[in-house]
């Protein structure tokens, strides 16, 4: 590999122009929005449905770090994880579609979703998500302040 890049300089010009700036979380409510994707033709009138969350709008602490990893395992960790079991069985959908947390960029994320969504089931997915989270808040199989708030 070496002898290939070899060809190449350093750009130090290009560096500045490629800095990813902390975003700053500004959606307070939960936001609808709907876009066209391409289907195959195994499911042509079927939908695709995913809650997102921006999770951290300044670097995480070393124990913040830990309780996400925690709570995505116990969230969508396993088929018997509490938001993916309830997912897989609303029979709302299909298949998953994301898987949790995504924290390899400098924000994390937290998606889930499902796709194979009939159209009149595409609210449902977004309510039972959120019903689900606030489930597990409530009956205490997390702690009650955590960073999913």
């Amino acid at each position: 590999m070496d002898e290939y890049l070899s060809e190449f300089d350093a750009s130090p010009e290009s560096k500045p122009a490629s800095v990813i700036e902390w975003q700053k979380k500004t959606i307070t409510e939960p936001r609808w929005e709907t876009h066209a994707y391409p289907v195959g033709a195994d499911q042509p009138e079927t939908n695709m449905v995913m809650a997102n969350w921006l999770m951290n709008d300044n670097p995480f602490t070393p124990a913040e770090d830990l309780v996400v990893g925690v709570l995505d395992h116990l969230l969508m960790g396993t088929g018997q994880s509490i938001l993916y079991k309830t997912m897989m069985e609303s029979g709302l959908g299909s298949s998953i579609t994301s898987g949790g947390l995504s924290d390899e960029l400098l924000q994390a994320t937290f998606s889930v979703g499902l796709k194979g969504v009939e159209a009149e089931n595409t609210k449902a997915v977004e309510e039972l998500v959120l019903k689900t989270l606030d489930q597990v808040l409530e009956d205490g199989s997390l702690p009650k302040k955590s960073i999913l708030q």
